[in-house]
Parts: C-alpha cells; sequence; structure tokens
C-alpha cells in the first residue's frame, strides 16, 4: 500500500511539473494573444512604438494580411498624429511606423528625410490652424477585377470642424506582395487614380 501511494505521489509531482510550464505556457499565450489581438487601441500605438520591443511591429505585420485592418491602423496613427499632443520626435518616430507598411515605390518617392519633414510640416500646420481628426469611417475594400493583388480603400476622416466645414475624404491603393497588403498611395476622393 505504501508503495502504491509514493507511485501516487510521484505520478502528482511529475504530472505537476509537466502541467505547471503548460499552465504557465498557457497563460504566456492568451497573454501574447490580447496584446497581439487584431486591435490596437489610439492609447497604445505611440507607448509601443518608443518601446520599441517589436510589440508594434509584429501587430503591424498581422494586419497587413487585410488590407481594411491595416488601413484601419493607418487611419488610426493618423488621428494619433494630427492629435495636436505630440512632440516633432513623436510624429517622426510615428511617420516611422507608417513606413513599415508603405509600399517600396512609394518609399522611393518619399525618401526618409522628405518624409519627416514633410510631415512634421504638415502636423505643425494643422495643429496651427486648430485642426485635429476627431473620428473617421473606413470603408471596406474593394478589389481591383483586373488585378487581385490591388485595392481600394475610402477613408473618411472627420476633422474637429474648426477652419474646416467637411469631412476630408481619401481613397488609398494598397498592393500585395508576399501575402502582406502595402499602401501603394492615396488621393483626395474626387481626383483621378492613375496606378503604375
Amino acid at each position: 500500500m505504501r508503495k502504491i501511494i509514493a507511485v501516487l505521489i510521484l505520478i502528482g509531482l511529475g504530472a505537476l511539473l509537466f502541467l505547471n510550464p503548460s499552465i504557465y505556457n498557457k497563460n504566456k499565450e492568451e497573454e501574447t494573444k490580447r496584446l497581439f489581438d487584431d486591435v490596437i487601441e489610439e492609447k497604445e500605438i505611440l507607448p509601443l512604438a518608443q518601446a520599441n520591443t517589436g510589440v508594434l511591429t509584429f501587430n503591424v505585420e498581422k494586419l497587413q494580411k487585410s488590407p481594411y485592418e491595416i488601413i484601419k491602423f493607418n487611419t488610426m496613427l493618423m488621428k494619433v498624429m494630427y492629435s495636436g499632443k505630440l512632440s516633432e520626435d513623436e510624429i517622426k518616430l510615428l511617420a516611422k511606423v507608417q513606413r513599415t507598411y508603405y509600399a517600396q515605390a512609394l518609399l522611393e518617392l518619399n525618401p526618409e528625410e522628405e518624409h519627416m519633414s514633410t510631415i512634421v510640416e504638415e502636423v505643425r500646420r494643422a495643429n496651427e490652424g486648430k485642426d485635429h481628426i476627431v473620428d473617421y469611417r473606413v470603408l471596406l475594400p474593394e478589389y481591383s477585377p483586373t488585378d487581385n493583388a490591388l485595392a481600394f480603400v475610402k477613408v473618411v476622416f472627420i476633422p474637429n470642424s474648426v477652419g474646416k466645414s467637411e469631412n476630408i475624404q481619401q481613397q488609398y491603393v494598397l498592393e500585395r506582395s508576399d501575402g502582406l497588403w502595402f499602401i501603394k498611395g492615396w488621393v483626395p476622393i474626387g481626383e483621378t487614380i492613375t496606378i503604375e
């Protein structure tokens, strides 16, 4: 009887040692899923970018699997950038995040140094005019009937109405490369889109 109890205790200890790391890993997986959920909140964008731990990059790559999700993230990032609350360095940091999901052709047209100075100046002008993005709507993507690697997503930016009489509407062009969607360009709605 003592041998049976001793064997049961050893089996119990072995199971406990086996299950305990499994429970730890399961909790870690759940925490990771929560962190890497497809939903990134606005308030998390700047701290994640500043932490430079790769968490934001991982999330962005997950979002790039859908043209809708990456444009939704881009729109949220722009709302943060145009909030009127960021320093020049913070604006540049978020612009660098944007560049991670821009198509190579767009990056070539907008060298990093030029992009940084342009975005800082654009945000400064918006802040001086007290124009901020207070909300947005991202419409469902439309895909090119001739090329399944191209998608178009319309976005309606809703300004705080100071100095603006109407919403700002943009159409983004995205291209798929290696299973991920990248922003190729954008135009205000109503202008003609030329795809090269």
